[in-house]
């Protein structure tokens, strides 16, 4: 199951690679911002991936998880690229911080409930 889900991704991912790094036929600024997307989505989709397969590790007791330190800021970071990139391509306006302070308020206010995130 998980080659038939990895490789067509891992495709994606390593053609998006040899467009970025291509030094006989150099991307536009635009269109390395774009192959970038390309990227960045191909490597949160594999995460899911990742996710749903470990899941399934997980339900059927074979895998032992660990606690690891997690660059928040580079999380969200990250997020907040994807997000803007997919509204800018929709039309839609990039969100303002009044908006991630109030959306993270449960989390703030109920660290414990959330602590696996962290």
């Amino acid at each position: 199951m998980s080659h038939e889900l990895r490789t067509p991704l891992n495709a994606i991912l390593g053609f998006s690679q040899l467009l970025q790094f291509d030094p006989k036929d150099p991307l536009t600024p635009a269109q390395n911002v774009h192959v970038e997307s390309i990227l960045q989505g191909g490597e949160h989709l594999l995460d899911l991936v990742n996710d749903i397969l470990d899941l399934t590790t997980i339900e059927t007791h074979q895998l032992e998880l660990s606690l690891e330190k997690l660059n928040v800021n580079k999380v969200v970071e990250i997020c907040v690229t994807m997000s803007a990139t997919l509204g800018n391509s929709q039309g839609i306006p990039a969100i303002d911080a009044s908006s991630v302070y109030s959306n993270t308020g449960n989390i703030r206010t109920n660290p414990s409930e959330h602590s696996a995130m962290f």
